[in-house]
């Protein structure tokens, strides 16, 4: 729950006089759009991904890794 508490400190009162933040084992948003959530993402969306992943594991893997060692 800490890292929640940060990041929504600095969404509301910015970085000022912070060196760095590290979000470790951070826990991700619910993303799914839900009637609690109706700005969330469809669930066709995530039936679409979980589909490619399985068709082409390594295909999507390598693109991560893509994505990832670019910086």
């Amino acid at each position: 729950m800490g890292g929640g508490e940060i990041a929504r400190y600095f969404g509301k009162y910015g970085s000022k006089g912070m060196n760095k933040a590290v979000f470790i084992a951070a826990v991700p948003p619910f993303l799914l759009k839900t009637q609690d959530n109706p700005e969330g993402v469809d669930q066709a969306v995530f039936d679409g991904i979980q589909k490619a992943v399985a068709a082409r594991p390594l295909r999507i893997l390598y693109r991560v890794l893509q994505e990832f060692l670019q910086y």
